[in-house]
């Protein structure tokens, strides 16, 4: 199997952790195509069978936008605070190695958003956040689902979410957690000035639009 390194190269442990994991891989058998802890490097010019991502979920969400439309199975080593989606610890991942090398895993598939703004794209794994900025004014907001409107309202922001982003931003500002192997979004208003706006879950086969009707100041 080929690898790429992946992770936080800012966490003081990452870096040193890195080196035990590639040698580990290669003591068994696998192959380290790539260790990039700083996101300098495209993707696109290696082949690689997982990546492995040091760090905690920023680290993983990182590494999914930077892998891009050529993404391969994430193996996450929790070096962060939350880890909701690194399963392992450094210690569990130098023990796994040789199972994960002879097969023995089972592969999760997720959900993930392309975002287009300002003639842009965007891929991503958590939320696509439509927000004020200073001086922190509140703007009028339109939401169209498939090019049809559904919902207009004042307030500091909007949402979208995917199930891997709902335990994120869309669960503080008051969404539900999506289980992870569902395909749809969450639609969540941020501090609507509303007492009829509330959380919305959708297909993920639909188109969203998020327009800004009036406003001082906004931040995609």
């Amino acid at each position: 199997m080929r690898f790429l390194i992946l992770g936080n190269g800012q966490r003081p442990a990452v870096p040193s952790e890195a080196d035990k994991v590639a040698r580990a891989i290669e003591q068994h058998g696998g192959q380290v195509v790539l260790v990039d802890l700083f996101q300098a490097e495209n993707l696109d010019r290696y082949q690689a069978d997982m990546a492995l991502v040091l760090g905690g979920d920023g680290a993983i969400l990182r590494a999914a936008r930077q892998m891009g439309m050529r993404q391969v199975p994430v193996l996450g080593v929790n070096m962060g605070r939350l880890g909701f989606l690194a399963d392992l610890s450094p210690q569990e991942t130098l023990s796994k190695i040789p199972e994960v090398l002879q097969g023995n895993f089972q592969i999760s598939e997720h959900l993930m958003y392309l975002c287009e703004t300002n003639g842009r794209q965007f891929l991503g794994l958590n939320e696509v956040v439509l927000r004020t900025g200073p001086p922190f004014k509140m703007i009028d907001l339109e939401l169209s689902l498939d090019g049809e409107v559904v919902s207009r309202f004042l307030g500091d922001g909007l949402i979208v979410s995917t199930p891997i982003g709902s335990t994120a931003h869309a669960l503080s500002a008051g969404g539900p957690v999506l289980g992870q192997e569902i395909q749809a979004f969450v639609v969540v208003p941020i501090s609507g000035h509303t007492l009829t706006n509330r959380p919305l879950v959708e297909s993920a086969e639909i188109t969203y639009t998020m327009g800004i009707l009036q406003a001082d100041k906004a931040w995609v």
